[in-house]
């Protein structure tokens, strides 16, 4: 009776151990699952800032590209208001 006891009590201390593996053995999988996908998150995340900075530097290129459209503008409606000055001053003076 005692060896069956000792037997039983093996076979439970073995089952214990096989069933502490095989839950260490899910946890290290899942550990190895979690940090894939962190990798996986962080090339992401890195591609995505990569994408951000090319388009900031997009939008500013063309916000300079705006600025200097305003510029020309600004300068050509000075020019014409200056030559429209001067054809007025001008037309008396051939015409009148």
């Amino acid at each position: 009776m005692r060896a069956e006891m000792g037997m039983i009590r093996v076979r439970q201390q073995t089952r214990s151990k096989t069933a502490a593996r095989m839950q260490r053995s899910s946890i290290v999988a899942e550990m190895e699952r979690l940090q894939e996908e962190v990798a996986l998150k962080r090339e992401e995340t890195s591609a995505l800032r990569q994408q951000q900075l090319r388009e900031e530097t997009m939008a500013e290129a063309i916000l300079q590209n705006l600025n200097q459209q305003r510029l020309l503008n600004a300068c050509l409606l000075f020019q014409h208001s200056c030559n429209q000055h001067l054809l007025d001053l001008l037309i008396p003076h051939f015409l009148g």
